[in-house]
Formats: structure tokens, sequence, C-alpha cells
């Protein structure tokens, strides 16, 4: 593995691993929310202002801005052209 791929993966769970703290973060507050349901806190207004809940939504958007300006860079490196097309590493099972 390249070292942009191991950059990427670790990324990547990062990003995994957030989404599930943000579930569990939400779910105190209302216990039947769903992955699905994170897409648009706003519908439940126990999340709305929950700082907490911000904090955590907060962090996973700045891991997958991150991801994104990692992964605009390195097709700017490996493609002058502008044409990259990324492919993430496939899982090792």
């Amino acid at each position: 593995m390249n070292q942009w791929h191991a950059i990427d993966t670790l990324l990547r769970e990062l990003i995994l691993g957030q989404k599930k703290q943000l579930l569990l973060c939400g779910r105190r507050f209302v216990p039947s929310l769903t992955p699905e349901d994170m897409l648009q806190p706003n519908d439940y207004a126990e999340l709305e202002n929950n700082p907490r809940f911000r904090y955590e939504e907060g962090i996973l958007a700045g891991l997958q801005m991150a991801e994104m300006a990692l992964r605009a860079q390195h097709c700017d490196i490996t493609d002058a052209r502008g044409s990259c097309t990324f492919q993430t590493p496939s899982k090792k099972r």
C-alpha cells in the first residue's frame, strides 16, 4: 500500500468512527434515531439546537472536508490535466 492509500484508508476509518459516534450521541436524545435520520437532524428539535450533537456533527464535517481536499490534491499531483479518477483501495477481508 502506498502512502496515499494509507492516508485515505485512515481518513475513511476516522469518518466511519465519527459517524458511529454521532449516531450514539444522537440516540441519547432521540433513541429511535437512524443513520438516515441524521441526514436531516433539523427534523428533531432535540438535535437542532443541541450543542453536543452539533459539535460531533462538526467534527464529521471537518473530517469529510479534509478527505475531499486531500483527494483533490492527490488528483492535482497525479494528473496535471485535471482528469483524475480516484479509486479508493479495496477492503481487505
